[in-house]
């Protein structure tokens, strides 16, 4: 299953700023930029072969690593996602907002890594949702 949900197809945005392609600097093995997901967005399970760095701008946001337990994170944490390591995202009532960094085989595909949850985590989002 190649879809990263509806949410995060209808609101995710990245910029780089330095990278390959349109960058303020130019590198071809780092890529550094922001990320952001709008609110009640769960971006779904999945790796890569990039080595990844996260520093997050926003005061909350729901984290799993290998289909483990969900955590939530504050603003100024760090979260480090070696290459291949599975991991998920998922965003409540205020957007979420990164800095983030790759860094070695930047030109890698995301593989979405199917869990049987995804229906259930979007419908709590959504729940979520309507009731604020």
């Amino acid at each position: 299953n190649e879809n990263p949900g509806l949410g995060y197809t209808e609101c995710n945005l990245h910029t780089q700023l330095i990278g390959p392609k349109a960058s303020v600097m130019q590198a071809s093995d780092f890529m550094l930029g922001i990320f952001m997901l709008g609110r009640w967005t769960f971006y779904r399970d999945h790796n890569h072969e990039a080595s990844e760095l996260y520093l997050n701008l926003s005061d909350r946001s729901g984290w799993r690593f290998n289909f483990g337990k969900w955590q939530d994170l504050p603003s100024g944490s760090i979260v480090w996602n070696p290459r291949r390591q599975i991991h998920a995202t998922r965003v409540y009532g205020e957007p979420f907002i990164s800095v983030f960094v790759w860094l070695d085989n930047i030109s890698c595909k995301c593989n979405l890594i199917y869990s049987g949850d995804w229906s259930q985590i979007e419908q709590d989002l959504l729940n979520e949702k309507t009731k604020s």
